[in-house]
């Protein structure tokens, strides 16, 4: 029997349609989560994409700073003992200290998965003496006063205090610990605002993780959601919270490295040029940096 014309080939029926798959190492939402209860560190938020190479960017910078900022952190043992010392074994102990403070310093910060794209913890639990507010504050204070981009593939930095199992119980409890030290000072009354930001979590609502850290917060301090003294911020990804109290969060521009640089200046000129056809909703409840998240396609303790 005479096959019909028109009809398909064999050759043409094992042509299969061909699949395409990005390497693992290029993503990073494939790697596994692996932040723990009871760590300290940085949140950095980078180029979708770039994230391996965000973290070797995020650790010089972090460890230029804490040279800059905590010198002794990394100061080696000396040695006070007189006994003279032949020239060769001399240089060996030189080199060997040379080698400890390089290895020293790139452990000084560790790079923890988050397994989201454009984010990763950079843990500083090998660090002593160097907390994540503060040091984050003086970094972003020092690139503003400069206004020198010493970033390719990095767009914000959020300290983490603390990290604890995400349930509102523990949150509580957890919270206690890191928000009172900040609000219960004596005479001492100013404003604060909470900024949550839950990301591949479906079992909490926000409103509840707003309130459940404003709780924690002590009598005579009053919420402010446009200037406030102290900003709680609070990262929830799937079964862990992070948690920390910054200041100067509107004043540095949301921890943005972009727009505290004026690197979104002009594409906010522009839109703003633009006449407006229709205005858009606004949520005005609690800022929240979730909207403003790393540009995936143009932007590590």
């Amino acid at each position: 029997m005479k096959r019909p014309s028109g009809g398909v080939g064999k050759s043409e029926k094992q042509k299969r349609t061909k699949s395409y798959h990005c390497a693992k190492d290029r993503v990073g939402g494939s790697s596994q989560f692996n932040i723990q209860p009871n760590m300290q560190g940085i949140l950095v938020m980078c180029t979708r994409a770039r994230e391996n190479r965000a973290v070797k960017e995020a650790i010089d910078l972090f460890n230029q700073y804490a040279d800059q900022l905590y010198p002794n952190t990394n100061d080696a043992p000396q040695d006070d003992s007189d006994e003279p010392e032949d020239l060769e074994a001399s240089i060996a102990k030189e080199l060997a200290e040379l080698k400890d403070t390089k290895k020293d310093k790139m452990e000084r910060f560790t790079s923890i998965s988050t397994a989201t794209d454009c984010s990763k913890l950079e843990s500083n639990e090998t660090g002593p003496g160097i907390e994540p507010s503060k040091f984050v504050h003086d970094l972003l204070v020092d690139m503003a006063a400069k206004q020198i981009k010493k970033t390719r593939y990095l767009s914000r930095f959020l300290p983490v205090q603390q990290t604890c199992m995400a349930n509102l119980p523990e949150m509580q409890r957890v919270a206690k610990l890191v928000i009172h030290p900040q609000f219960n000072e004596p005479n001492e009354d100013g404003t604060f605002g909470v900024v949550p930001r839950l990301r591949n979590c479906t079992k909490l609502d926000r409103m509840e993780v707003i309130k459940t850290f404003a709780a924690s917060v002590g009598e005579g301090h009053e919420v402010n959601l446009e200037d406030p003294d102290l900003v709680i911020l609070v990262d929830v990804t799937r079964t862990v919270c992070s948690m920390s109290v910054v200041k100067d969060f509107g004043k540095l521009r949301k921890y943005n490295l972009e727009s505290l640089l004026g690197l979104n200046d002009n594409t906010e000129s522009k839109s703003q040029a633009k006449p407006a056809t229709a205005a858009a909703p606004t949520e005005t409840t609690v800022p929240d940096v979730s909207s403003e998240d790393a540009d995936a396609t143009s932007t590590v303790a």
